[in-house]
């Protein structure tokens, strides 16, 4: 009998597609964008429109994405941490998607059921191609504690993705030194 070589292992590093590296499953998320800058004050991001309005972007819009469209979307980050915030105060952190599509998309946010980030807006923008837009997450909890919340994003109107928010919440601190006291009347 003649010797049977056998297939090579599909799973082995060298016979696998690079193109193919992470793509085990069906379900394809868009990726984190890249931190631009420590400082998101100096990020610069784009506010457009609430909602389309001309005939093209009413199209562009409602269109399902491909998960390979999808892939090429750069939203993010995947989680907001807003690291130590005092209790009663409003502190605001930055979400934003890059659209590196040739038509426009819809991204709308979904705050409604998290009452501590009521004060969050925009809460939809109408993505040109190769622009990026930002949301301001606005987040205001009235009690001390290690605080964790979700809210979801949609794209064009039927793809949605879930955002966590972290905050480690403490009590507001007046610190004072008796090395110097000045009082005027």
């Amino acid at each position: 009998a003649e010797p049977d070589p056998g297939l090579p292992n599909p799973a082995e590093p060298l016979w696998r597609d690079a193109a193919e590296k992470g793509k085990e499953g069906t379900y394809i998320r868009p990726r984190n964008r890249p931190l631009y800058l420590d400082d998101e004050a100096q990020l610069n991001l784009s506010t457009f429109k609430e909602a389309p309005t001309s005939q093209a972007e009413l199209q562009a819009c409602a269109r399902h994405l491909l998960p390979t469209e999808i892939g090429k979307l750069s939203i993010g980050p995947a989680t907001v941490d807003f690291g130590t915030v005092s209790a009663l105060s409003t502190t605001t952190r930055f979400f934003a998607a890059t659209n590196t599509l040739k038509s426009s998309i819809l991204v709308e946010l979904d705050v409604s059921n998290v009452e501590e980030l009521k004060q969050t807006a925009p809460l939809s923008q109408v993505v040109p191609p190769g622009g990026t837009c930002g949301f301001g997450i606005a987040l205001c909890v009235p009690t001390v504690m290690t605080w964790k919340g979700t809210f979801t994003y949609t794209i064009n109107g039927s793809h949605k993705y879930f955002v966590d928010v972290l905050a480690e919440v403490v009590p507001v601190t007046l610190n004072l030194s008796a090395d110097h006291v000045a009082s005027k009347l």
